[in-house]
């Protein structure tokens, strides 16, 4: 029943902020705190009602794992605060879920780990996908060469090929589709992903694309993009407008890894290996 609870509040947390990651591309603090108090409160009942200390130790070290891995992660830029703050919500809701599928060899992983797993693919995938829709949706399609049309229509029937492969032969053709998708998108990225945007719409974590001095301060380019006090400063100044990089809304990839991971009680990597 717990079990149960846990995911249908997991669905809902996620739906939830993908859609706000689409329009806003951000989520507000108060949601992934709200939800992460919540997951803990029911793992609290759960110890009263069920007492099992190697369930609390193992929540502890998941989400203590999370955070310090997606801290690394947001300092680098290689994700956003809403990010770690989902995740390490997610870990103390997620991180003692039986698994319901043997993996490689003898090894089990938990609902968690496949979870992980599937919003790794999941963010490949998506990622490319939403590059795309952005290269149509801007028309950077028409400064592509011969060069990059021939590099598309290779990943294309690569993907194709695939189909008809043997499992071997098929991850290598959508392995090398991937790499070719991904040169193309970040040979284009600035085109799809620079905006203008309001000063006084800026949001934390907004990532600029060039340095400002404002009142003899130096705003820089940094891995975690704007902090509250560089917003304030320009604010503050006379700009309306500045360009800033737009980024791809991956908690959407969060919520589609859910929904995998609950349809195929495993993981994509297993899936894979089980039928090769």
């Amino acid at each position: 029943m717990i079990e149960q609870l846990i995911l249908v509040i997991a669905f809902v947390y996620l739906l939830i902020t993908s859609i706000l990651d689409v329009k806003y591309r951000l989520v507000w603090d108060y949601i992934n705190y709200s939800f992460g108090f919540l997951f803990l409160i029911i793992r609290v009942l759960e110890q009263i009602i069920m007492p099992d200390y190697s369930a609390v130790l193992s929540v502890l070290s998941v989400s203590f794992l999370t955070l310090i891995t997606g801290l690394f992660l947001y300092k680098t830029g290689a994700w956003g605060g809403g990010d770690l703050k989902l995740l390490t919500a997610l870990s103390v809701g997620l991180s003692s879920l039986p698994s319901d599928k043997l993996v490689i060899i003898s090894l089990t992983f938990p609902f968690y780990a496949n979870f992980l797993i599937n919003t790794l693919i999941s963010g490949i995938i998506f990622g490319l996908l939403w590059s795309f829709i952005g290269i149509v949706r801007t028309k950077t399609y028409k400064s592509f060469g011969k060069f990059y049309w021939g590099i598309i229509i290779l990943a294309i029937l690569l993907v194709i090929i695939s189909f008809f492969a043997a499992m071997k032969e098929r991850i290598l053709f959508l392995l090398i589709a991937v790499f070719c998708s991904y040169y193309v998108v970040k040979k284009f990225e600035d085109k799809i992903t620079i905006i203008d945007k309001k000063v006084k719409k800026l949001d934390e974590g907004d990532w600029i694309i060039k340095e400002f001095r404002i009142k003899g301060k130096l705003i820089t380019k940094k891995p975690t993009g704007l902090s509250k006090a560089d917003i304030k400063l320009l604010q503050s100044s006379s700009l309306k407008m500045i360009k800033i990089k737009d980024g791809i809304p991956f908690l959407v990839s969060f919520f589609l890894a859910f929904l995998l991971t609950i349809v195929l009680k495993s993981n994509f990597i297993t899936l894979i290996v089980t039928n090769m």
